[in-house]
């Protein structure tokens, strides 16, 4: 089981299907054009939902938390709820083991999680990951396949640009009081550099190859919530699969987002201190064999 969590915490840094019933549709345009809405907002709260299935594991894995994210400061704040994965990882009986904290400052995500900080080899309580360095270690731009937001789970959004085929309507629903649409779509990751300016679309194009060999996923199924009077992705459902790297297997995250109170006052996020903080790419670069 120790090796089942060790793969899960890789896998968390790299970042439903319809019957013979038949649905209305409407052209991905709707979707790109929420997208652009929600994206306009200065700031929205977000609530993080996902269950985990793979190799090594007995049954799925859940996840919660909650987070605020400053869209035009590029920052955020997450609290997650991790006490599935602590209890997989067998070796804890702190309840606080199971709660991961992070700030998102950009393409820099700071976490706080002393399980992780363990299996990464450090006594400092938060570890600093530079998200765009550590894809360029991988082989891609994590910049070009974010669509230029940061590093907070609402750059999912982005990927919706790339919707491939018309778009099916399951019906009218509320998510959190609000009167919402929701859409059943499917991302062609092969796409996605097509909705990119031209003159970033060979390096968006070589990043998202190199995705799909690391991840073996080409699309995504996905499911969006989009409000009648806001316009705005209220909801968003999608299906992500992995590889285990160096090993045989795979997981699939499956995870569901809200976002709300869009324009929310956001407090002054700041990194934590220097001295709190290890470097994950020095701790990995220390674990080199010379």
């Amino acid at each position: 089981m120790r090796r089942a969590f060790a793969a899960i915490s890789v896998a968390l840094l790299v970042v439903a299907g319809c019957g013979d019933q038949k649905y209305a549709t409407v052209p991905p345009e709707d979707l790109i054009a929420a997208v652009d809405q929600t994206r306009a907002a200065p700031s929205q709260r977000i609530h993080l939902e996902m269950e985990m299935n793979g190799t090594g594991l007995d049954g799925p894995i859940n996840a919660k938390g909650d987070g605020l994210i400053d869209n035009r400061a590029r920052k955020g704040r997450m609290t997650m709820d991790m006490s599935e994965f602590a209890d997989l990882a067998g070796d804890s009986d702190d309840p606080g083991d199971g709660i991961m904290e992070q700030v998102i400052d950009g393409f820099t995500v700071y976490m706080r999680w002393p399980l992780f900080a363990q299996q990464v080899g450090t006594d400092k309580e938060w570890v600093k990951m530079d998200l765009q360095e550590l894809g360029e270690q991988q082989g891609f731009d994590f910049s070009a396949l974010a669509g230029g937001s940061q590093g907070d789970p609402t750059q999912q959004l982005d990927q919706l640009r790339a919707t491939s085929g018309d778009v099916e309507v399951v019906g009218d629903e509320q998510v959190r009081g609000v009167d919402t649409t929701h859409y059943r779509a499917t991302i062609d990751l092969e796409r996605y550099p097509d909705t990119v300016r031209s003159a970033d679309r060979e390096r968006v194009r070589r990043s998202v190859d190199r995705l799909i060999e690391l991840t073996g996923q080409k699309t995504i199924p996905t499911e969006v919530w989009i409000g009648h009077e806001t316009r705005r992705v209220h909801r968003m459902r999608f299906k992500n699969k992995f590889k285990v790297p160096n090993a045989p297997g795979s997981f699939e995250m499956d995870q569901t987002m809200e976002l709300y109170d869009f324009g929310a006052p956001v407090p002054e996020i700041q990194p934590p201190p220097t001295s709190d903080t290890a470097d994950l790419a020095d701790l990995a670069a220390g674990a080199q064999p010379p």
